[in-house]
């Protein structure tokens, strides 16, 4: 059947429709009657009222359960139809299956009770068919999908045969991802039918499989199959399983919420050993990013000559190493299901891809803004660049990056390669350092709206606010998923691609996003606070930097900076090491002084290594916060003897030794109380300092040490 308006259905999933429909109206109200009202103006071709529908529903604050008994009583179809729709119909759609996802249960594996299901499934009984192939839909999905292959490949029994595609068709998307696995096989009859199922459940996520077969089957039959069934599900105009592959394996890595719906997410990925299906856990923040890699394998596998191929592959590899380490810095007893071994090994295996595919790498995920996928790709790239020939290396151009994370990455792999640069090059990596030094605890705001130049000019040190802003907002949900880095989350009532509510419930329930504050900026602030739920505050829009930056200090007042504090202190450490480090003759680390004066009147560390660089580049203007830092840490030895030499070193290459400096010195070696090694240190930038011969005499004279011993002979 197809209705008036091109979205086809085949009879009997409108009799179960119409089936579950008509029971459900009797017993639910509100939110599912509308939904459903909704659903059969569709039917008539009356959009106009059906969006109506839609939006009352809405209205009515449906609960999950709601949600939920409207996703099951709704053809998959129909959905997909909405979603194709765009506009207001797709962001309805996506916020009820967003509920309804929430609301289902941990898909069950219980084999045990998924077999008596299929096995009456692929009955004689009509009825028997229909409920047990209502319950594996509700309350198995894809893992009720290995019991059925037996059935597709038996060649004695075509009538079990179309009894399994039919099941499969009901099922619907969550039959997709096992399905395709299981095209692989060498059993004619088996790729025959797993290939019509793929056809008559028309998920997109497929059509890089079929079309692959449609292209090299060596079976006619299995050939022509595909070929409809990418004709049907749209995928004919993309001139190559190749190209399809590699357009999927970006959309996965970029969270492509019209590929990829709330719904998909799931927590195992198939693999098919020839014979049987084989479910591997995952974490759902890195499933999409298995789908992109096994499409980037799926490309190299037809053309392994193809260079887009090797960056597909790197970008995956990087995207899940950035994305782990994500989540062990948030929480360092994260529950990783053995992933963490695996994705160190991506880390050595994504050198093998060479510097051409990571520079490629390094360029593809800033331009897709994705800045901590960006900086794994950059250290990757840092191991296997050649140091003397970084012409068009991301390396040096991403120094001018306006995204800090970008740019300090870059610094700090540069200052360790002894690189073949100019001047120019090398004065902008201490300049980055030099700033990089400073970096202290800010609040990372991401912001998402049409405002983006607005809200990142919030961006402010003496704020402690960084603000990352998009557009989009599925791609920022993406983000946020995958990477957690959010404070808080700043949204613009009108923001594109999703509702308000879609994103307030992405961000409550993604791990380690629970306690994130989240702002929405609204035209009428009043209407704002009393329509949004989950919200913490609104700003009367329209936004600007100030009103940005007062409410974010508003909603997070009194809370902890304990993890912004790690990752600031890590950056800044690592820069002012890199500092101390740099070859003084090549690289103007003075230029530096200003900011090494300021860092070294931190704490550990920080404070050492950046002694360590003043002690071998700073300018003698530095040489009065040093005096500072050594008298403030007599007690802590290794910051007051790496004190003690750069003030040493200070006023020797100055060629100055004010009385100031040399008196306190004086004063610190005489104080025995003070630890041998500081003395030895203070006594060492005396003698480095430029003194006449009388005042180091007259130094000596204090300083003298008589040997032996006296005795009271009395």
């Amino acid at each position: 059947m197809v209705n008036g308006f091109g979205l086809r259905f085949s009879v009997i999933p409108l009799v179960v429709f119409g089936t579950l429909s008509a029971g459900m109206l009797s017993a639910q109200e509100d939110a599912r009657q509308l939904f459903q009202e909704g659903v059969r103006l569709i039917y008539q071709n009356k959009d106009a009222e059906a969006l109506q529908k839609f939006m009352e529903s809405i209205k009515a604050d449906p609960t999950r359960d709601d949600a939920y008994e409207i996703w099951k009583a709704t053809d998959t179809r129909m959905w997909e139809y909405l979603m194709g729709k765009g506009g207001e119909f797709e962001k309805i759609a996506r916020r009820m299956q967003m509920l309804a996802s929430l609301e289902r249960k941990a898909k069950v594996r219980d084999q045990s009770a998924i077999r008596p299901l299929v096995e009456a499934a692929l009955s004689d009984d009509r009825d028997q068919r229909r409920g047990a192939v209502l319950e594996l839909m509700t309350k198995y999905g894809e893992f009720a999908v290995p019991d059925f292959i037996p059935a597709l490949a038996d060649n004695d029994n075509w009538q079990k045969q179309i009894y399994a595609v039919f099941a499969l068709e009901q099922i619907g998307r969550r039959a997709t991802l096992p399905l395709i696995r299981v095209l692989s096989t060498k059993n004619k009859t088996l790729r025959q039918n797993v290939a019509l199922a793929l056809r008559h459940i028309r998920d997109r996520r497929a059509l890089p499989a079929l079309k692959l077969l449609s292209e090299s089957d060596k079976d006619a039959g299995v050939r022509e199959i595909a070929t409809r069934a990418v004709a049907e599900i749209g995928g004919s105009s993309v001139p190559s399983a190749v190209e399809l592959y590699l357009q999927y394996s970006k959309r996965y890595l970029n969270g492509d919420t019209s590929l990829l719906l709330p719904d998909d997410l799931s927590q195992v990925v198939w693999s098919f050993d020839g014979e049987k299906l084989i479910a591997r856990d995952v974490p759902p923040e890195i499933f999409p990013l298995e789908l992109a890699k096994d499409a980037a394998y799926g490309a190299l596998g037809i053309n392994p000559e193809s260079e887009a191929g090797v960056v597909a592959l790197a970008r995956t590899y990087i995207a899940e190493k950035a994305v782990v380490d994500a989540i062990v810095a948030h929480n360092p007893d994260a529950d990783l299901k053995g992933v963490k071994p695996a994705v160190d090994e991506m880390a050595i295996t994504v050198l093998a891809c060479g510097p051409a595919a990571l520079r490629a790498a390094v360029e593809a995920n800033i331009q897709a803004g994705m800045a901590p996928a960006a900086v794994t790709a950059i250290n990757a790239l840092a191991d296997v660049e050649d140091p003397q020939n970084l012409t068009g290396s991301p390396l040096v151009a991403c120094l001018a990056n306006s995204d800090k994370r970008i740019a300090y990455a870059c610094a700090l792999k540069l200052s360790s390669m002894d690189p073949n640069i100019g001047e120019e090059v090398r004065g902008q990596i201490v300049s980055v350092l030099s700033r990089a030094v400073l970096e202290q605890a800010v609040r990372i705001v991401k912001y998402i709206g049409k405002d983006t130049k607005v809200a990142t000019s919030a961006t402010s040190s003496a704020k402690g606010v960084w603000v990352d802003a998009t557009a989009s907002g599925r791609v920022a949900v993406a983000d946020l998923r995958q990477f957690r880095n959010a404070d808080v989350v700043v949204v613009d009532e009108n923001v594109s691609g999703l509702l308000v509510p879609d994103i307030v419930d992405a961000i409550k329930h993604t791990n380690g996003l629970e306690n994130t504050k989240i702002v929405v900026v609204a035209a009428s602030k009043e209407s704002a606070e009393k329509g949004w739920t989950g919200v913490d505050a609104v700003i009367q829009g329209p936004l600007t930097a100030i009103a940005l930056q007062n409410k974010v200090a508003e909603v997070l007042e009194g809370s902890s900076l304990d993890a912004g504090r790690a990752r600031a202190e890590k950056i800044a450490v690592h820069a002012a090491e890199s500092l101390a480090r740099l070859d003084t003759q090549t690289y103007a680390v003075a230029n530096a002084s200003a900011s090494l004066a300021k860092a070294c009147q931190r704490k550990g560390d920080i404070a050492i290594y950046s002694l360590q660089a003043l002690g071998r580049a700073g300018t003698f203007e530095t040489a009065a916060d040093v005096a500072k830092v050594l008298q403030a840490n007599l007690d802590n030895e290794a910051v007051a003897v790496a004190a003690a030499d750069a003030l040493g070193k200070l006023m020797a290459r100055a060629g100055q030794a004010p009385e100031a400096f040399t008196s306190a010195l004086m004063v610190i070696v005489q104080n025995k109380g003070n630890s041998a090694k500081v003395r030895a240190a203070a006594a060492a930038a005396l003698g480095r300092a430029k003194l006449g011969t009388a005042a180091r005499a007259a130094n000596l004279d204090k300083l003298r040490v008589n040997a032996g011993s006296t005795s009271d002979e009395g």
